[in-house]
């Protein structure tokens, strides 16, 4: 009698998990083929639907890799947007809201080392921008304001050491005297 009580305790301890795992798996976004996807007026929807799309639009490679990723909310973009080389390696990451470019971004070499990672207001760099060597070293880094160079920047060779010339001051994109970036 014990056996087969104790069967029952350990399937109805399982069970709220199960049904949060099925809950879960339920309400995920659906993922939908981007030749389903029609846009107007900017707002994409599905064909024959009325209804902005809200899900995962994605697109595959000739060889069945995928090819690209991204979350729409209302017909817009919004959230993370990925796009892949056809070896399967992430080409570039980036977050959107609203439609719009907001938030970081990452591009990466086929090889899969990150080459560039910076924010981005509306599209534009805005904040801490770093680019790297295909090798994976840094190559410079500095501060972006509204798409500009703005602030001290460094550069560096693909062995890692700091170049001769740096660091470099920018204002509003322009070279300017190192004291005033001080």
């Amino acid at each position: 009698m014990r056996n087969r009580l104790d069967a029952r305790y350990r399937v109805m301890k399982k069970l709220p998990v199960l049904l949060c795992i099925f809950l879960l798996s339920a309400c995920a976004p659906s993922e939908v083929p981007s030749d389903k996807i029609l846009e107007r007026n900017g707002i994409k929807y599905e064909i024959n639907s009325q209804i902005p799309f809200t899900g995962v639009l994605t697109e595959y490679h000739e060889n069945g890799q995928l090819s690209y990723k991204s979350n729409h909310k209302d017909g817009e973009k919004h959230g993370l947007s990925e796009r892949y080389y056809e070896n399967g390696q992430l080409s570039y990451k980036i977050n959107y809201k609203g439609g719009e470019k907001h938030g970081f971004y990452e591009i990466y070499y086929e090889n899969s080392q990150l080459w560039m990672k910076f924010t981005n207001n509306d599209g534009e760099p805005d904040g801490l921008f770093r680019r790297y060597h295909e090798n994976g070293q840094l190559e410079y880094k500095g501060n972006h304001k509204d798409g500009e160079e703005h602030g001290l920047f460094r550069r560096y060779h693909e062995n890692g050491q700091e170049e001769n010339y740096s660091p470099v001051c920018y204002q509003n994109g322009n070279q300017v005297d190192m004291s005033k970036c001080k």
